[in-house]
């Protein structure tokens, strides 16, 4: 066995065995300091302590008030899921609720009733905190699962300050209802405690469909303590694009940057004209992004009327990033004024989520690298038989260990033997090779998992669909690299009920639209058939009936320039 070591000393995370709620206000930054800025809206702010305060406010509405205001009581270990796009309420309601003993769950924003219906109920939550948008969806799902409408009012808290909502919306629980002059004192996670799950992201692993992903306090508290190795300081201003409710947001910004006590510009969601506007006017000085962000900052006309000077760093997770893309991001930029650097990082939700970060100097030099692994953290490439180790200089699958590696998956024992092996190695389906400096590259992937823009959509799922459509026989889903999107669109094959020689050219290309289409009205956003849909006359698999995806990847690959119009957003 050869098991790569960090090439950054060790920290002590003797200090990190307690409550996330703890930890993170644990710094000595003053409490004057504004904590959350919107990005929109620049009078609407959070200073450090107000942060604190509402937090604890909060937790002692959700223990105490809750049920006295019509909703269903909340003890330590109970479950309430977030549906909401980024706002400064976020930050409140998850603080709120690691000092309340309450386990989160964030769940995406542009989810369709049953994609959020599942994971209302596969996690077991007692209560919805929603954004006041979103309740029409939220509602639905609630139909779904059998929620009664007067059970649906208990179950709901509108995750809005009351100067964010309607008269729409009058009689039902809002966030202001729960926060008032008294005050919680944090529940304690302590030694082993501290191993305690605090959030439930959703993620598919390797395969399959969405599993909760039981992150603890101490999960978060050590990442938060050895992303401290990155370049990242009190004085910063960062700009929060990127959802919080996807691990990145969740944990590598908005955790870290409360730890760090910087100040976070928020933005709803990423809009060229927003982003560029809140870096000049708050002079942003780091923002994370995903590639596809960065292929708009290379590329669009609006860049070029607004100044880049305040901007040292771009920091891009959550999906491959070329050297070309992070090169033609870096040099428009700079033509704008400052000296930015494009960074990039990987990691997964499973380990918390971030591994692996580049430095900056060595980012003109190792293009394509997702850089060195974190202190703290061990690292093998193993073969295919799933057990020996590679030989040096070759790639293999990348298995991580260390305090970031997540609890296990949500009431799913099965999955998490097959993820973590009895010493603790979580096997990321990644194949990484390691260059003699300590670099690591991600080279191919193992899993069955694509990457739309960072957002993780799981084959197995749009197949259950596609096999759920009268007219479709066989299917299979698989991603491919869009050059001109810098991302994975996913792309659908179907052979068609009756075979493929019932239909002629014509047919099929109407039945490829017909079956998109219909997919479009069922999935989220991120799930979409991007790369368009594909009608053949059979499914290539093994003789012992496993998808060949790999066949059909390449099938991609060859097809993308004749999809090109399938494949645009």
């Amino acid at each position: 066995m050869t098991i790569f070591k960090s090439h950054f000393p060790p920290y002590d995370l003797s200090g990190a065995r307690c409550s996330v709620f703890d930890y993170v206000f644990s710094g000595q930054v003053s409490g004057d300091k504004a904590a959350f800025i919107d990005g929109v809206n620049e009078n609407r702010r959070i200073t450090r302590s107000g942060l604190r305060d509402l937090s604890l406010s909060l937790a002692y509405g959700l223990r105490n008030t809750l049920s006295r205001r019509g909703g269903l009581p909340l003890q330590r270990g109970d479950v309430v899921l977030v549906f909401s796009p980024n706002s400064l309420e976020y930050p409140v309601m998850l603080l709120g609720a690691a000092a309340a003993g309450v386990r989160v769950s964030p769940a995406n924003a542009a989810y369709t009733p049953k994609e959020l219906a599942f994971q209302y109920k596969d996690s077991t939550a007692k209560h919805v905190f929603v954004d006041p948008a979103l309740l029409p969806l939220l509602l639905e799902a609630f139909k779904i699962t059998g929620v009664s409408e007067k059970e649906a009012r208990q179950r709901t808290i509108l995750l809005a300050f009351s100067d964010r909502i309607d008269k729409k919306f009058q009689g039902w629980l809002t966030f202001d209802d729960l926060i008032g002059a008294e005050k919680a004192q944090p529940e304690r996670f302590s030694g082993e405690h501290s191993n305690s799950t605090l959030f439930l992201p959703y993620s598919s692993g390797t395969s399959g469909l969405p599993k909760g992903v039981e992150t603890t306090h101490f999960n978060v508290n050590s990442l938060v303590t050895l992303a401290s190795a990155s370049e990242i300081y009190e004085s910063d201003v960062i700009l929060a694009v990127l959802p919080f409710f996807h691990i990145y947001g969740l944990v590598q910004i908005l955790m870290f940057n409360v730890f760090r006590g910087a100040t976070t510009v928020v933005l709803p969601r990423f809009d060229l004209n927003h982003f560029c506007t809140a870096i000049q006017k708050f002079r942003v000085t780091f923002a994370y992004v995903v590639p596809p962000i960065l292929v708009v900052l290379a590329t669009h006309p609006l860049v070029d009327k607004f100044d880049f000077s305040s901007l040292r760093l771009l920091f891009s997770g959550a999906a491959p990033l070329s050297a070309d893309t992070a090169a033609r991001a870096q040099n428009r930029l700079r033509a704008r004024g400052g000296s930015v650097v494009v960074l990039q990082g990987y990691g997964l939700t499973e380990t918390s989520p971030t591994s692996h970060m580049m430095l900056t100097w060595a980012a003109d030099t190792k293009g394509g690298s997702v850089g060195r692994l974190l202190p703290n953290l061990e690292t093998r490439l193993v073969g295919e038989d799933d057990e020996n180790d590679v030989k040096p200089g070759q790639s293999g699958e990348l298995w991580i260990r260390g305090p970031t590696v997540m609890r296990g998956y949500w009431r799913n024992e099965t999955a998490t033997k097959a993820s973590i092996t009895p010493d603790g190695w979580f096997k990321t389906g990644d194949i990484a090779i390691i260059d003699p400096e300590g670099f690591y590259f991600i080279v191919d992937r193992k899993k069955e998992l694509i990457k739309y823009k960072g957002f993780q959509v799981p084959p197995a799922e749009l197949e259950g669909l596609l096999l759920s459509h009268p007219k479709v026989e066989d299917a299979a889903v698989v991603g491919f690299m869009s050059t001109a999107e810098a991302t994975e669109l996913p792309r659908g094959y179907i052979v068609p009920r009756g075979g493929l020689q019932a239909f002629d050219v014509q047919s099929q290309e109407q039945l490829a639209e017909e079956i998109r289409s219909w997919v479009k009205s069922k999935v989220a956003y991120h799930k979409q058939l991007r790369g368009g849909v594909i009608c053949i006359d059979a499914i290539p698999k093994s003789v012992s009936g496993k998808i060949l995806r790999r066949v059909l990847r390449d099938m991609a690959a060859k097809e993308e320039p004749e999809m090109a119009l399938s494949a645009k957003l």
